[in-house]
């Protein structure tokens, strides 16, 4: 891959797991997560919604329609991570 192009994409995810971490480290403060390395859990998190996504371009009518896609996988990113007792962050 042509270097310049590399470095736009390590940018790219490094600048939006830096967002998505605080994001969690504020959810942690308020009790709704439990405590977990936040930008570990961010790049998890951007792992499986690329990996998502390439596997719904590869084969699309093997998924669910897109709202419950992304439904389902922040339903799994993030209630995985709820505080016992803390409340749900999704209505079923």
């Amino acid at each position: 891959m042509d270097p310049g192009l590399e470095a736009m994409f390590r940018g790219f995810y490094r600048e939006t797991a830096e967002i998505e971490a605080r994001n969690l480290r504020a959810a942690q403060s308020l009790g709704l997560l439990r405590a977990c390395d936040p930008l570990l859990t961010a790049y998890a998190h951007i792992g499986m919604v690329e990996r998502v996504l390439l596997a719904m371009l590869d084969d699309p009518d093997a998924f669910p329609a897109p709202r419950e896609v992304v439904r389902q996988t922040m339903r799994l990113a993030y209630e995985g991570l709820r505080a016992p007792g803390a409340p749900s962050l999704f209505a079923d």
